[in-house]
């Protein structure tokens, strides 16, 4: 062995993406991969109407009262129906309705409102 041999580096193995391409080729030792076939999901239907609740409540927190709606996970869209009135419609997902009822539970303790029937 000469000096040169020795500070060769040595021959690299082959990275595990150059054996994956050699098992699926034509031209390698193993069969190619053929994975099984997806499962196909049922897609979601989506609801043809929103559901709504009308709120009541003092003009100066509705900006709090949308945060802490935004902040839980955007469940629903509130709109102000008319702000001298103070009434907001909240718009929603029928499948979020216990999200919502859960939603209103835990914001009364920060803002007062109250919910009216249509």
């Amino acid at each position: 062995m000469t000096p040169a041999d020795e500070r060769a580096p040595a021959a690299n193995p082959p990275s595990v993406r150059q054996a994956k391409r050699r098992r699926g080729s034509p031209h390698g030792d193993a069969p190619a991969f053929e994975p099984a076939p997806r499962k196909r999901k049922t897609p979601y239907r989506a609801p043809q109407r929103s559901s709504r609740l009308y709120v009541k409540l003092a003009s100066a927190d509705f900006a709090l009262f949308k945060f802490l709606l935004e902040a839980h996970g955007h469940l629903g869209i509130m709109t102000v129906m008319d702000r001298h009135a103070a009434v907001a419609k909240l718009s929603y997902s029928p499948d979020c309705e216990r999200e919502m009822r859960a939603f209103l539970e835990e914001a009364e303790t920060s803002v007062a409102f109250e919910v009216i029937d249509f």
